[in-house]
């Protein structure tokens, strides 16, 4: 009880300390300012009007989902190749905590940055699109916020690992983003994909947090069971990004790759 409680103050002090940490690097701030809009007013001129209409709720959604993915995922590569650069990645390593509990919080305050792009588009499309800000259910759609912010910072940990091995793997990040993506169902309906990629946004943990969210902002269904798929998911990838570290983290040691640039 005594290490959960300590690991459990650890997690919240280095969430809040990467919180800040973020918010004084000028080019995630800047990038977490002006993406979101950005992403908002194409969705929106885009999709209103395309078939299979969508609400501006959900145009509004997806917009702001995208960019907390990208912030989570510029984010979290961003960290660890700062600590490469600044000599400190080593203690990362060494630190007494498990180093998926070190990097975790990185990668869940990465997230919670994200959180302005998802305030931002309701607040531009209200202003520039008239897009009503109502939501069904409130208190639900808080909770799926959340679960999409844990998901979301997981997923980066998970693909962030390969950092530790690969340095030059921030292409590999900028890579995945649009793709996963599109899996969620962020901006294009799962059921526009083709049938053959389909099955896989299943495998993806926030195109649940996506169906979610939807169904607490419109009301059109419970986000209960996607809600708890969702959670499941998260789990799974966090037990993988934990035995994945290791992995890697130790291969980097034997190779001595953990200082290169």
């Amino acid at each position: 009880m005594t290490e959960v409680r300590a690991v459990a103050r650890f997690l919240v002090s280095a969430w809040w300390l990467q919180l800040k940490q973020l918010s004084t690097t000028r080019l995630q701030m800047m990038t977490a300012l002006f993406q979101p809009m950005l992403f908002a007013t194409i969705a929106f001129l885009v999709f209103r009007h395309a078939p299979g209409h969508q609400t501006p709720t959900e145009i509004a959604l997806g917009a702001g989902l995208l960019g907390m993915w990208g912030s989570t995922l510029f984010g979290s590569g961003a960290a660890i190749t700062r600590y490469r650069f600044m000599g400190l990645l080593e203690g990362v390593v060494a630190s007494p905590m498990p180093t998926p509990v070190v990097i975790l919080p990185v990668t869940i305050a990465s997230a919670t940055v994200g959180l302005y792009s998802m305030l931002a588009t309701f607040a531009w499309g209200y202003a520039l699109f008239g897009m009503p800000l109502a939501v069904q259910h409130p208190v639900l759609f808080v909770l799926c916020v959340l679960a999409n912010v844990i998901a979301l910072g997981v997923m980066g940990l998970l693909i962030g690992s390969v950092f530790f091995l690969y340095p030059a793997s921030q292409a590999l990040a900028n890579a995945v983003e649009f793709p996963i993506a599109l899996l969620s169902g962020i901006l294009v309906p799962v059921a526009s994909l083709p049938e053959l990629v389909r099955p896989l946004s299943y495998l993806v943990a926030p195109m649940w947090g996506v169906r979610a969210l939807h169904a607490a902002a419109v009301g059109a269904a419970t986000p209960t069971t996607p809600l708890l798929m969702c959670a499941l998911l998260t789990a799974c990838y966090l037990a993988a990004a934990t035995v994945l570290l290791r992995i890697l983290v130790n291969r980097a040691r034997d190779k001595a790759k953990l200082a290169l640039t």
